[in-house]
């Protein structure tokens, strides 16, 4: 097994999975980690875990080239350097330089002399795995490009071993040397990112297999009332200190527990005004108290946030912060609360193990249940499964302070969803099942003959992102209590009926021999003027498929409806979102103007316009601001003619012409008199801005001739991913920050000295700042920063309109000061760089 040493979710699994498989007595497990000794510092007790369960640990490290090695070998280390000492190889390892390795693999004769670095890299990443001679390597995928590394290391040995990547995400890279892909969830497997991804497997495309993370036996409690029952774990002495609980069965008081690293990703926030929200709904004579256990870089933040809600609501405070626990420690907290909450909003979570553990011990979870956790959590009673937790009806912080009431209200119920819950753990995740389940998959795979032949040939694997032009065709049968069967998903090409047919044929035979009937699914993509509609009917076996290009003129809509026979019921949904295509985003607060000026604003990849950026669009409109945003191109324009940018996700090329569109429409609705842009004045000039991809949209929309001809006059980036440094022609500022590992600081650096750009500029670098700060808080990974809206609509004032204070603002001291209420005097947090030219 290689993997990360990081105190996650996905070394849990992986843990879990060594210490099941050694137990066995049927593998010999090793784990690796080219981490070097930073385990030390992230995880210092993992050789030991791994040593009680019979398990081995190697901590090896990838050698980091001198200067002067890089300068011989031809290489462009300016544009793209390689890993300084001491840093993780995912993190470093990227774009030019992962590209520049994979060209100079250890070839028949030996290592290439074009390179010596590359040859000493390729040397540090086969070193440790020739003595092991693995029959499987199982890699723990960080999703980032450089999982090629390991994994093509692997296919150079004597003899190569099956290889398996286990998915931490659901957008791993393309054209790895993978043989299976190993999804937690039959959610998760079932993405379009997975199947992209399995169908440019090289040589041979992989397979999608499903093997849930075995709950460990500590944590799986005997059921209710056995008599054969062990006696349970000492109650640790933080939670018998509270007033709540199993412990006091008459007090009328329900202890919640959360447990985990207190990270972004965890949404704890929500979950902090979820519970304020419950507790000043308790009716008297009840109460509920949270206790988090875990530690982070959040405690802080998150101290002060429960503290603001409960004042806000004018109740006490009922949340207590216990620090973190060893794992180990984890059953003994579990078995001494009513009920786990764990929002996590995250629709992209893969399993979420730590729910499974609270199941298992007869503790009923509170949560959203999206993404992998749907596969065992479910909020109502269905024709095959019970009602196994208390599921958020809707992804909010009511929603959730709704799950909350309920499951404080009733004993008699929460015992009987947390036996439903722990049954169903005991079937589907139990060791000895998950066991089972691995075994059958090397059992498959360690003599499979094409895969070895073909494993036999050095190859030089193209890594990329996933394509939009090809659809999915996956298995859609309800899921049954053991998550472990394979799915199998076919990547047909849009236009290809026979394969989708023959796809859809197999798989509902598949159907009909698990004995489970289909659901309808309905995809919809709106692409610039095309309009793509997929059904998967409830028919077993029928599919359709319809596009159209339908003008953005009244009726255009109906005529594409009534062509194809769409369902009224449908054809709204469509028609709503061809209206969203060009939709504004508009959002007043406070001060309303005569006349006032435009933003457009870009949303990154993956993000929803609408959704993800609420609370910046409303910062920025609070200033008197209209801001226009798209939700074109959400994972690329692919439609027509896709154009790419070396190094960049495919089909963002052109993104930028998706924000110009947006000005000229915005000014166009004000002088036709639309209500929304009644205040807009059409002829002031315009501010564009935009974050991670959409930072290079604004980049690429401020430069060359396009400022002067949309009439641009600044710019504002938030953590730009850009490999393309043209000088912003416009007065610009550019957010950055030190814990940005998607959109490295170095990007922003490029264009901000870049001698072409404009001289009115200015860099926020901040120590502490991640690539998410411009994101709503309700996000499950955001770090939402309110400064970000401030400053930003400072510059515009400034820049925009050329304001330095307005209703007793001195906007010219927030930007360009040097006192505290500044952004480089210290309101902003501590800066690596904060570099402010008038």
């Amino acid at each position: 097994m290689v993997g990360q040493p990081s105190p996650d979710g996905q070394t849990s699994r992986l843990l879990s999975l060594a210490c099941a498989l050694s137990r066995s007595g049927l593998y010999a497990v090793h784990y690796l980690s080219y981490a070097g000794s930073s385990y030390e510092a992230l995880l210092p007790g993992l050789p030991g875990e791994l040593a009680e369960c019979g398990a081995s640990f190697t901590a090896a490290e990838v050698f980091a080239p001198s200067q002067e090695e890089v300068d011989a070998s031809g290489y462009d280390a300016e544009a793209d350097p390689p890993c300084p000492p001491g840093e993780l190889a995912a993190q470093c390892y990227r774009d030019g330089a992962l590209r520049y390795l994979l060209a100079h693999p250890p070839g028949e004769g030996g290592p290439s002399p074009a390179c010596s670095w590359c040859a000493s890299v390729w040397s540090s990443l086969l070193s440790p795995l020739l003595p092991l001679a693995p029959s499987l390597l199982l890699l723990s995928a960080t999703g980032l490009p450089a999982d090629a590394l390991p994994l093509l290391a692997a296919r150079l040995l004597p003899e190569p071993p099956v290889a398996v990547l286990d998915l931490a995400n659901l957008r791993p890279p393309l054209g790895l040397a993978a043989d299976v892909l190993l999804s937690p969830s039959l959610s998760a497997a079932s993405s379009p990112g997975l199947s992209a991804a399995a169908a440019s497997a090289d040589p041979l495309p992989a397979d999608i297999l499903v093997l849930p993370p075995a709950v460990a036996p500590p944590f799986l409690s005997p059921p209710a009332g056995d008599a054969a029952a062990c006696p349970a774990a000492e109650t640790p002495a933080a939670l018998a200190a509270l007033p709540c609980g199993p412990l006091h069965p008459n007090s009328g008081c329900a202890l919640f527990l959360s447990l985990g690293r207190l990270a972004p990703e965890k949404s704890l926030g929500v979950a902090l005004q979820a519970f304020h929200l419950a507790q000043a709904r308790m009716p008297a004579g009840r109460a509920i108290h949270l206790a988090v256990v875990g530690g982070g870089r959040q405690l802080a933040s998150l101290q002060r946030l429960s503290a603001h809600h409960a004042a806000l609501l004018g109740v006490p405070d009922a949340v207590s912060f216990l620090g973190a626990v060893p794992h180990g420690a984890a059953p003994a907290y579990l078995a001494a609360a009513d009920a786990f909450l764990n929002p996590n909003a995250n629709p992209d979570e893969t399993f979420c193990l730590a729910n499974a553990e609270a199941m298992a011990q007869g503790v009923p979870v509170v949560s959203f249940g999206l993404g992998g956790p749907s596969d065992y959590l479910r909020g109502g009673e269905t024709g095959f499964v019970g009602k196994t937790g208390f599921v958020a009806a809707e992804v909010s912080a009511r929603g959730l302070a709704d799950a909350i009431l309920e499951a404080a209200g009733d004993e008699r119920e929460r015992r009987r969803i947390g036996e439903a819950g722990r049954a169903l753990v005991a079937e589907a995740y139990a060791e000895e099942n998950v066991l089972q389940d691995f075994h059958a998959l090397f059992e498959a795979y360690k003599g499979h003959p094409e895969r070895r032949a073909a494993a036999a040939k050095p190859r030089k694997p193209a890594v990329s992102f996933p394509s939009r032009d090809e659809m999915r065709v996956a298995l859609d049968c309800e899921p049954g209590f053991r998550q472990a069967e394979a799915l199998k998903v076919t990547v047909c090409g849009r236009e290809d009926g026979a394969c989708q047919g023959a796809a859809l044929e197999k798989l509902a035979g598949a159907c009909a021999e698990r004995g489970h009937g289909g659901r309808a699914e309905v995809a919809f993509d709106v692409r610039g003027d095309r309009a793509e509609l997929e059904l998967h009917l409830r028919e077993l076996g029928r599919s359709e498929v319809v596009a159209a290009y339908p003008r953005r003129s009244d009726g255009a809509v109906g005529r594409f409806c009534e062509e194809y026979e769409v369902a009224e019921e449908t054809c709204g949904s469509v028609k709503r979102m061809l209206e969203e295509q060009f939709s504004a985003t508009a959002r007043h607060r406070g001060r309303l103007y005569d006349a006032v000026e435009g933003i457009s604003y870009a949303h990154g990849l993956g993000n929803d316009a609408g959704a993800d950026y609420s609370q910046l669009f409303s910062g920025l409109a609070s200033f008197g601001y209209i801001i226009t945003s798209h939700y074109a191109c959400v994972e690329g324009c692919s439609w027509g003619d896709c154009v790419s940018l070396p190094d960049d996700p495919i089909c963002f090329g052109s993104y930028y012409e998706q924000q110009l569109l947006t000005i000229d429409w915005a000014r166009e609705e004000a002088r036709a008199g639309n209500e929304v842009f009644k205040d807009l004045n059409p002829d002031a000039p315009a501010g564009v801005a935009g974050h991670s991809m959409g930072g290079q949209s604004a980049l690429f929309a401020s430069s060359y001739a396009n400022a002067t001809e949309h009439n641009i006059a600044a710019a504002v980036y938030h953590h730009a991913y850009t490999h393309e440094y043209p000088g912003p022609s416009v007065p610009f500022l550019a957010f950055t920050g030190q814990l940005d590992y998607v959109a490295l600081p170095r990007q922003t650096y490029s264009f901000f000295d870049a001698g072409d750009a404009n001289p009115v500029k200015g860099l926020s670098d901040r120590v502490e700042a991640d690539h998410f700060e411009p994101e709503d808080d309700f996000m499950p990974w955001s770090s939402y920063n309110p400064l970000v809206p401030q400053y930003t609509a400072a510059w515009f004032k400034l820049h925009l309109e050329n304001k330095r204070s307005e209703f007793g603002l001195d906007f010219h001291e927030w930007i360009y000061g040097e006192g505290a209420g500044s952004i480089c005097g210290g309101d902003d947090g501590e800066m690596k760089k904060c570099d402010m030219r008038e």
